[in-house]
């Protein structure tokens, strides 16, 4: 499997350990994953640049396809 392709699974917050609850994407960027402690200080980020960022839980899509 290439970089590219593999599943988001861990935080992407420099030194984090823990695995990603949510995925993400900065405008112009590859899409990254989170933890559930480090959402608030992205939103902040993002509140503080004006920007939206939409998070996706990790799982969503294996849910859809159940349907």
């Amino acid at each position: 499997m290439s970089d590219e392709t593999k599943p988001v699974t861990q935080c992407n917050q420099f030194g984090c350990t823990l695995s990603a609850v949510f995925r993400f994407t900065w405008p112009g960027s590859d899409e990254a994953g989170i933890c559930e402690a480090h959402v608030p200080k992205l939103r902040a980020i993002c509140d503080a640049m004006g920007l939206y960022v939409q998070l996706i839980p990790i799982g969503a899509e294996r849910e859809e396809q159940r349907e």
